[in-house]
């Protein structure tokens, strides 16, 4: 089950001083990141006399906070792709690519860094814990406002686990190389292999608290809104899959 509800944002900064330079870079090209969390075994299946049987005490599920941008907002991100390893794909392929993140905000930002989420649980499987998220997406792009996500992938952090946050100040920038399957949601549809085509990136911030319950784990999200600046795109041909190009 679902629930959504909105509340307010905490803000993610650390002070620091930096000159605009890079300071990092990071390589998940055929990572496969763990993130599957513990959480309590399932309760036991109870059956009545009938034979009719349930499942008592499962409790997942995710909530989502709306959240909004603060006013005088002063962290910014500017995300840019700036490699793909080709220019022409068929959906389904794998493509690598790398990305810029830059802060072009007026206060230092932590950037996520680890892409294994299971590594920031507790020991304790019952315990509730919290992480940051960072979400980076490749929007194919078209005609004037019409645009289709086809890859993605996500970076965690959290506050007790230090090694897993980088810390930019404003004007540095980081580099991150990673690969994923061109794949687009059910229901869309691709452009006419005629038109031109662009790649973009761009991304998504938020905070998550993960309860582990018997059987799962409840999600509760809240997203973050620091300013986000266009970067550069990269043209891209991507072909249907039924498409024989380039097979």
């Amino acid at each position: 089950m679902k629930f959504f509800r909105c509340f307010a944002l905490p803000l993610l900064g650390i002070s620091v001083l930096g000159t605009a330079q890079e300071i990092a870079s990071l390589d998940l090209v055929g990572m496969t990141p763990r993130t599957e969390l513990r959480h309590p075994p399932s309760p036991p299946v109870k059956c009545n006399s009938k034979g009719i049987c349930r499942i008592s005490g499962f409790g997942a599920g995710v909530s989502v906070g709306c959240g909004g941008i603060s006013a005088g907002e002063k962290r910014a991100l500017r995300i840019s792709l700036t490699w793909l390893d080709r220019d022409h794909y068929t959906e389904g392929d794998t493509a690598e690519f790398e990305v810029r993140i830059e802060n072009t905000g007026s206060v230092p930002m932590s950037i996520l860094w680890i892409p294994d989420l299971a590594d920031l649980q507790p020991a304790d499987e019952t315990k509730e814990f919290s992480a940051f998220n960072l979400a980076i997406n490749l929007n194919l792009k078209w005609e004037p406002g019409k645009s289709v996500p086809i890859a993605h992938f996500d970076l965690y952090g959290s506050t007790d686990h230090p090694g897993s946050l980088l810390s930019i100040a404003p004007g540095q920038w980081v580099r991150i190389r990673g690969s994923s399957p061109l794949i687009t949601p059910p229901g869309s549809t691709l452009p006419d292999v005629a038109n031109k085509q662009q790649v973009a990136a761009n991304y998504g911030m938020r905070s998550i608290t993960y309860t582990p319950t018997a059987g799962s784990v409840f999600t509760a999200i809240t997203n973050m809104y620091p300013l986000s600046l266009p970067g550069a795109e990269l043209e891209l041909q991507l072909y249907p899959r039924e498409s024989s190009q380039f097979r």
